[in-house]
């Protein structure tokens, strides 16, 4: 097996217990991707350093993936050649919310996570969850992805009291920016508590009353018994075809449907790639317009996700996607738990149209070949897409194929949105083809991880990147 272990190293469990190249990852924010560079140096799977990346990704980048969100994951597992999408999106209230309350989401990561590890961790779940509440607990320099996001809205978090409190920077009535002490006390008990007890407690114990306590104390709705019966959803994928190999798209959600529908209609108009860049993006926008109506999404929303994927030495795949409904969610806390409250999605299907993770597996030869994650707003598949063709039908490094310019259709007829830096040439080649342009600054992000040969059988052909219209970060093992 790729990999080995060094026999007088530390021990398993430990940082540097493989010695060898153990895999690589990317994410949308860098010090999660740093925690999981050091599970699985300490070798662990692409599943436990899923595990640690969201949970770190709680804590620094809580915009799009804290604990009261959700998200969706799909993994391939080699030992047993087995492709399946995890569904832990945040659930919505059985009842609906009495007059004068707003209904609240029930919480899906954290039990979503502990499904993941349940079927395939390998080290601890302590040990998992560890980092994120020391990164909680005593504090971190905020990344540039987490500014960003403050930044941007920065208006309505300074016109509610909890966010205010959660994202206060170092001089009164600032916000958090890039390099200032990012610190959440509360949240690092929170976290102690789920990595002590376990998850269960926030899902039928003390934290789970003290989640719908702080709920109902911000003017929200949501029932401890809504809690208790939450539970994410394992299913098959969606299956497309790239040569020998499967690309699987995630299932329940419209991301993973979008995307395989997209994917399909490029591939029979004339290949995922190729052809002047007018008219791929053409087709790209026409095809992910006939994907979104029959899904019946919206491509135009910015919904605030975040992604990461990862690819390990034992062959595995994982790409995960999450989100809060809404960027921040609802901008209120949950009481002593500090965990962010997201609404319950009044469109879930274009909430799910912006979580669109995906994996492509050799099940002829049981490898990973690839894992990306598409995020950002809900036009990701069709930003995905946009990434995977380049790179896939044309062999275009990663960097070059996260640089290309991407195309996605808006909510009127004919209408194309087009990244503005594509240019004022390509904007008019693809208006002489009927359609309305209008520039965009960016659409979507994507992160890639692309073994052409497989991790086992040529690692040096092995690439990771990270999209540039976001401040994510990848890792590929050096050798």
């Amino acid at each position: 097996m790729l990999g080995s272990c060094s026999e007088s190293g530390p021990p398993v469990g430990s940082i540097g217990h493989v010695a060898a190249y153990f895999g690589g990852l990317s994410a949308d924010e860098p010090r999660a991707a740093l925690v999981g560079r050091d599970v699985l140096s300490a070798g662990g799977s692409a599943f436990d350093a899923a595990v640690a990346m969201y949970f770190a990704m709680a804590v620094t980048m809580p915009s799009a993936a804290g604990l009261g969100g959700g998200g969706v994951c799909t993994i391939y597992n080699a030992r047993d050649n087995k492709a399946e999408s995890l569904d832990f999106r945040p659930g919505a209230p059985a009842s609906p919310a009495p007059d004068g309350r707003w209904a609240a989401a029930v919480p899906g990561s954290v039990r979503g996570m502990f499904a993941l590890h349940a079927r395939y961790g390998f080290l601890r779940w302590e040990q998992l969850v560890l980092s994120a509440e020391r990164l909680a607990r005593f504090g971190f320099p905020a990344s540039r992805a987490l500014a960003e996001r403050v930044a941007g809205s920065a208006e309505r978090l300074q016109q509610m009291p909890d966010a205010r409190r959660v994202f206060a920077g170092s001089e009164e009535g600032s916000l958090v920016a890039e390099g200032g002490t990012f610190r959440r006390f509360q949240l690092a008990a929170t976290i102690g508590r789920l990595r002590t007890v376990g998850p269960g407690d926030l899902y039928n114990g003390v934290l789970a009353r003290h989640f719908v306590d702080g709920v109902t104390a911000a003017g929200g709705w949501l029932t401890v018994d809504d809690m208790r019966n939450y539970r994410p959803v394992w299913r098959p994928t969606i299956e497309r075809s790239f040569g020998d190999h499967k690309v699987h798209f995630a299932d329940g959600t419209s991301g993973g449907r979008i995307g395989a529908d997209i994917w399909q209609r490029m591939a029979e108009g004339g290949g995922i790639a190729g052809g002047e860049p007018a008219d791929r993006l053409y087709r790209l926008a026409e095809a992910a317009r006939a994907a979104y109506a029959e899904a019946g999404a919206r491509p135009d929303i910015d919904y605030g996700t975040a992604g990461f994927v990862i690819m390990d030495r034992m062959l595995n795949g994982v790409a995960c996607t999450f989100t809060m409904n809404e960027a921040f969610g609802s901008g209120r806390t949950a009481g002593q738990t500090d965990m962010l409250i997201a609404h319950a999605a009044s469109d879930p299907v274009s909430v799910g149209a912006a979580l669109s993770p995906v994996v492509v597996a050799n099940h002829s030869n049981p490898r990973a070949i690839a894992a990306l994650s598409g995020a950002g707003d809900s036009a990701a598949p069709a930003a995905l897409i946009a990434a995977a063709g380049p790179a896939f039908d044309e062999n275009v490094p990663l960097t070059g194929a996260l640089e290309a310019f991407r195309a996605a259709p808006g909510t009127g007829d004919r209408t194309v949105l087009l990244e503005r830096d594509a240019g004022r040439t390509t904007a008019s080649a693809i208006a002489a083809r009927g359609a309305r342009v209008f520039p965009v600054a960016g659409l979507g992000r994507v992160n890639i991880m692309y073994c052409p040969q497989g991790l086992d059988q040529q690692p040096k052909l092995c690439d990771v990147r990270t999209d540039p219209r976001g401040h994510g970060y990848a890792i590929n093992a050096e050798f």
